[in-house]
C-alpha cells in the first residue's frame, strides 16, 4: 500500500503542478508548508527532514477529529522525561491532489502547521525543495544520477534515515550538522564547540526561543560570520547554542535519541536561515545532496 501511495503522489504531482513538476508552498514561521486537506478540512503539512515519523496537532485533534480512529500511543525522549503519545490510522488527507488514508500520525504539540511529514514519507524518491521561488517537486531516482551531482558531503543515517552534511563554520572547524527543514534558525550548534571556539564570547548577541515538538527551548542567539556549505558561502548566520551544564538535545524529533551517526559526531543542525538561499536535492536511500542558488 504504501509503495501505491508513492506513486500516485508522483503521478499526481506531474498532473497538478506545472510544466516543470513544480508544486507551489509557502514558508510562513519559517517552516516548509504543503497544502493539504485533512479530514476534509483545508490546512497546511510542515516538512521536517530531520525526523521519520509523520504528526498530527494536538489542537486539529481537539477541533476537527472526534471521528479519528485512535491507535496505540508511543513514546518519545523529550529534553526532561519520556512521555507517550497517542498514535492515529486512517486519518483521511489530500496531498499533491492525491487521496488516501495516512496511519501512525502522533499527536503532538506542533510548531506550525497541523501536519508534520518526516522524510520516510517521501523516501523512494528525490526530493527538491525551492526555497527563493516557494515551490517544491519529487523526482523519479532514475531521472538523476545524484552521485553525479551531490556537490556536498554528505551521508544518510541508516537506522533513522535522516540527512547530514558536513560544513565550515567560520572557517575554524568541519563538523557534521542534521539538514533539518524544521528548524527555523541558521544554525544550532552543541556548546562544548561554541565554547571552544570562544563563539559565544566573541559572537553572542542575545537570546532566543525556539518552538519545537511538544516544547519551547531557550537558547544563546549568536551571528556567525562565515559559513561554508558545499561551494557556497554566507555570512552573518543566526545560529542558536544552549544554556551551560544542557547539551544540544535532538531527541524530541525521533522515539530513539542519537548523537553520534555511522562515526560521525553530530554538532548541531542546519536550517531555514541558511537553506533559504538555495534549491535543496536530496535522494534520501543514498543521503545524497546538491544545493544550487
Amino acid at each position: 500500500m504504501r509503495y501505491l501511495i508513492a506513486a500516485l503522489l508522483v503521478f499526481a504531482f506531474s498532473a497538478s503542478a506545472n510544466e516543470d513538476g513544480w508544486f507551489p508552498i509557502s514558508l510562513k514561521d519559517k517552516y516548509v508548508h504543503i497544502p493539504i486537506t485533512l479530514n476534509g478540512i483545508e490546512t497546511t503539512a510542515i516538512l521536517d527532514t530531520g525526523t521519520v515519523s509523520n504528526y498530527i496537532s494536538k489542537d486539529f485533534v481537539a477541533k476537527h477529529g472526534s471521528n479519528l480512529s485512535k491507535g496505540g500511543v508511543t513514546k518519545i525522549a523529550n529534553s526532561w522525561d519520556d512521555e507517550f503519545y497517542q498514535v492515529y490510522n486512517e486519518v483521511p488527507i489530500k496531498i499533491f491532489d492525491t487521496e488516501f488514508k495516512m496511519d501512525d500520525l502522533i499527536e503532538s504539540d506542533l510548531p506550525s502547521g497541523d501536519v508534520v511529514i518526516g522524510m520516510h514519507f517521501f523516501r523512494f524518491y528525490i526530493l527538491q525543495v525551492d526555497y527563493p521561488n516557494k515551490q517544491i517537486r519529487m523526482l523519479d531516482r532514475k531521472s538523476v544520477n545524484m552521485k553525479k551531482y551531490n556537490n556536498i558531503e554528505s551521508r544518510v543515517e541508516g537506522d533513522h534515515g535522516v540527512p547530514i552534511v558536513k560544513l565550515s563554520v567560520n572557517k575554524e572547524k568541519d563538523a557534521w550538522f542534521l539538514l533539518d527543514t524544521a528548524s527555523p534558525l541558521g544554525l544550532t550548534i552543541d556548546r562544548s564547540l561554541s565554547e571552544k571556539r570562544d563563539w559565544l564570547r566573541d559572537y553572542k548577541t542575545g537570546r532566543v526561543t525556539l518552538k519545537e515538538l511538544n516544547q519551547e527551548v531557550e537558547m544563546n542567539q549568536l551571528e556567525i560570520p562565515m559559513l561554508k556549505i558545499g561551494p557556497f558561502e554566507i555570512e552573518k548566520i543566526a545560529t542558536a547554542v544552549p544554556d551551560k551544564g544542557h547539551s544540544l538535545d535532538l531527541r524530541p524529533r525521533y522515539e530513539k535519541s542519537f548523537s553520534r551517526i555511522k562515526g560521525k559526531k553530530l554538532r548541531g543542525s542546519v536550517g531555514f536561515d541558511v537553506l533559504k538561499h538555495f534549491i535543496v536535492t536530496i535522494e534520501y536511500q543514498t543521503g545524497f545532496v546538491h544545493i544550487s542558488g
